[in-house]
C-alpha cells in the first residue's frame, strides 16, 4: 500500500522505517527544510530502545546508558533513587541518555533515499472511500491509501480529523543542550531538582554534551515555542538562583542564545484517534510533558504498533479494521502514561514532603510500573494482523 507519513519526528521516521521493511511504499512529508537534529536531551526506556534496535539501529551508539536517577530538593538535598541498571537488566534492554536530534538523525539515514520530502506543510486532509488526500500550503496534493499524522502536538491532520486542539497546561521548560562543566556531563545520571516553584532537570547525553531543563510557570502568550524571544536568564535566576550549587552554576555559564522554550500542552486521548484511511501517533495523538520523559518512547511505542498492525494489510479496503486496531491497542497504556503526567505536574508539594523522612527512599518498584505500564513492546502487545481472512 502507498502510506504517506505526516512528520519527519523520531515517531514518524520509526513508523516509515517499520512499514518499509513490511514491504509498504511509504513517504515522509515535512514541513521544515531538512531533519531537525538540535533539540533537547530525552530519556529512551528499555521499551523504546528495544523498538530502536528492532528496526536495526545500533542503540548503544546513540548515547550513554542510564545507571542512576536521582530526585532531590532544591537545596540539593536527596530524596528519592532509582537503580536503572536493575531496572533495564529485568528488560534485557538499556536505559540511554540522548540527544533528539541525535536519534532523528540516525532514524533518518536508516530510510532509503528520496523516503523524506522537505519543504511541505500539510494544510488539509480530504477523505475518500478508499483512502485519503494531503493537501500541501503550496497547492500539490497526495493521495495515500493510509495517512498518519505524526505532526506534532499542534497537528494539522489531528484539527482536521478530529477538530480539536491541546490545552496548554500553565507550565514551561526552558532548555537547551551544551558543553557546560558539571560532575554529570561524563556520567550516567539524571538529577532532578524539586522546589515549589518548579523543577531543574540535568543528564548527559554523549560527546560530554549536558542537558538542562527548568520549568516554570507559563501562559499564552508569554513566548513562542522555539527560540526565545527577549531576555530569559533574569527570569530563570529570579526563580533559581537560590537553589543547589549545581543549578546556579548552570545558570552561571547557560547564555540566552542557548535557551529554548517549550510550553506545555496535553491532548485529550480518545478511543479512537482516527477514522477511515487516517491515524494519528506519537504527540498528534497524545500529548505528553516533558517531565514525564515519555514523549520520544511513547511516539515509539506508537510506530512498533503501527507497523504490526499493518504488515500483513495489502488491500485499502482493511486499512480502516487495522488503524482502529492499532488505537485500540494503544488507548489503555497512552492514558496511563498522560494520567501520570499530569498528576506528576501537582507532585512537587508531594515529593517535598519526603524530606520529614530524613532518609533517600528507593524507587525501583515505581521505575519498573511506570516503564511496563506504558509500553506495549515490554508487554509484548500487537493487534492481531488484519488479513483478506480475518
Amino acid at each position: 500500500m502507498r502510506i504517506v507519513v505526516v512528520g519527519a519526528g523520531i515517531g514518524g521516521l520509526a513508523a516509515a522505517l517499520g512499514l518499509g521493511a513490511a514491504g509498504h511504499q511509504v513517504e515522509v512529508y515535512e514541513r521544515g527544510d531538512r531533519l531537525r537534529t538540535e533539540g533537547n536531551g530525552v530519556i529512551l526506556w528499555p521499551g523504546a530502545t528495544g523498538i530502536l534496535d528492532a528496526l536495526g539501529i545500533r542503540v548503544a551508539e546513540l548515547g550513554p546508558a542510564m545507571h542512576r536517577g536521582e530526585l532531590l530538593t532544591s537545596d540539593g538535598s536527596l530524596l528519592v533513587w532509582t537503580d536503572m541498571r536493575e531496572v533495564s537488566a529485568r528488560y534485557g534492554q538499556d536505559t540511554l541518555l540522548v540527544s533528539r536530534g541525535r536519534v532523528v538523525e540516525v532514524l533518518g539515514a536508516a530510510l532509503p533515499a528520496g523516503t523524506v520530502r522537505f519543504g511541505r506543510r500539510c494544510t488539509e486532509v480530504r477523505h475518500r472511500a478508499d483512502g485519503a488526500t494531503v493537501v500541501f500550503s503550496d497547492g500539490t496534493e497526495v493521495d495515500a491509501d493510509v495517512v498518519i499524522g505524526a505532526d506534532g502536538y499542534r497537528s494539522a491532520v489531528r484539527s482536521r480529523t478530529l477538530g480539536d486542539a491541546p490545552r496548554f497546561t500553565g507550565v514551561a521548560t526552558w532548555h537547551g543542550t551544551g558543553l557546560l562543566r558539571s560532575d554529570l556531563a561524563g556520567g550516567h545520571t539524571v538529577r532532578t531538582y524539586f522546589g515549589r516553584i518548579g523543577i531543574c532537570a540535568v543528564h548527559p547525553v554523549g560527546d560530554g554534551l549536558l542537558h538542562w531543563a527548568f520549568e516554570g510557570p507559563w501562559s499564552p502568550g508569554d513566548e513562542a515555542e522555539g527560540r526565545a524571544a527577549g531576555p530569559q536568564l533574569p527570569r530563570l535566576r529570579g526563580w533559581f538562583g537560590g537553589w543547589a550549587p549545581e543549578v546556579t552554576g548552570l545558570l552561571d555559564q547557560v547564555t540566552e542564545e542557548d535557551v529554548h522554550v517549550f510550553p506545555h500542552a496535553l491532548h485529550r486521548v480518545p478511543r479512537r484517534w482516527g477514522q477511515g484511511a487516517v491515524t494519528l501517533m506519537g504527540d498528534a495523538a497524545h500529548a505528553i510533558p516533558p517531565r514525564a520523559g515519555m514523549g520520544a518512547n511513547q511516539a515509539l511505542e506508537d510506530a512498533w504498533v503501527l507497523a504490526g498492525a499493518l504488515r500483513d494489510v495489502r488491500e485499502p479496503r482493511l486499512a480502516d479494521a487495522a488503524l482502529r486496531a492499532y488505537e485500540s491497542a494503544r488507548v489503555r497504556r497512552v492514558r496511563r502514561v498522560r494520567n501520570g503526567a499530569a498528576w506528576m505536574s501537582r507532585s512537587n508539594n508531594m515529593l517535598l514532603m519526603l524530606r520529614a523522612l530524613r532518609v533517600a527512599v528507593p524507587m525501583n518498584r515505581l521505575a519498573h510500573a511506570s516503564v511496563a505500564g506504558g509500553s506495549n513492546y515490554l508487554n509484548s502487545h500487537r493487534p492481531k494482523p488484519v488479513t483478506t481472512s480475518s
